[in-house]
């Protein structure tokens, strides 16, 4: 048997089918126990999860952030899919609301499904945890390996492991940022509303839906107006970093 345990993800994934923010397919008898992805994922064909692309085994604690979407095929919050009457996922979450997905899983025909959807307040929320039986640091009723912890510090106000510091790479400097895009859908022109505590020079790369960079440009206002009347209709992932930090979005382009 396989485990993965106290891991976690923060990267973007784009790829074909049976992908995750954090494992592609957890299967063969093996287990994913308390870890984490907060990355978005992107897939073209079946299977797209926020935290797994196929599940035929055992999930346990664990939670996604990510959007996640497949142009062909299944997708959901946490599993693209919960198969074989053998996959299993239990005391487990996804954030509904930086995921705009309701459905945690594009398609079930496992043996248990209990993973909830949750706002990203929620999320943030120590007793969202420790109800359905997450080992805190500083509570004893779900165990004294004290495992997770929240502090707004770190991992942006997520539940991270106990072990986690405010290191650079993995710290929270993107609290200091948050940007919105609309109208979305778009046609024409969309705008970023952007709050930039940080005062850096943003660059802004825009991706289509197989991955491929098809705009980039350097945004410093809180309010930019993007002209995408030269992108086909479809699915595209603006994304802003800066050297220290990287956060996505969805948008969707109609004409």
């Amino acid at each position: 048997m396989s485990i993965i345990e106290n891991c976690f993800s923060k990267g973007n994934v784009i790829g074909g089918g049976t992908i995750g923010g954090f494992v592609g397919q957890n299967s063969s008898n093996s287990l994913i126990k308390n870890s984490y992805s907060r990355g978005n994922v992107s897939g073209v064909s079946n299977n797209v999860g926020g935290l797994v692309g196929r599940n035929t085994s055992s999930i346990q604690y664990c939670y996604s952030t990510g959007i996640a979407f497949s142009s062909n095929g299944n997708y959901g919050g946490i599993l693209g899919s919960n198969e074989e009457g053998t996959g299993s996922i239990t005391n487990s979450f996804w954030d509904k609301t930086t995921s705009g997905l309701s459905l945690g899983c594009g398609y079930s025909s496992g043996m248990t499904f209990d993973a909830t959807g949750k706002t990203t307040a929620e999320l943030k929320n120590e007793i969202t945890f420790t109800s359905a039986g997450w080992d805190f640091v500083g509570e004893t009723v779900n165990g004294l390996e004290d495992i997770w912890k929240i502090t707004t510090n770190l991992n942006n106000g997520y539940p991270c492991f106990f072990w986690q510091v405010n290191t650079v790479g993995i710290n929270d400097i993107e609290r200091n940022i948050a940007f919105n895009i609309y109208p979305n859908p778009a046609w024409n022109e969309v705008v970023i509303s952007l709050i930039n505590n940080d005062n850096q020079p943003i660059c802004l790369s825009v991706y289509n839906i197989m991955g491929r960079e098809v705009k980039t440009e350097i945004i410093k206002q809180e309010s930019s107006s993007i002209n995408v009347s030269d992108l086909d209709s479809g699915i595209y992932f603006f994304m802003l970093r800066t050297k220290d930090w990287t956060k996505s979005q969805k948008l969707i382009i109609q004409r």
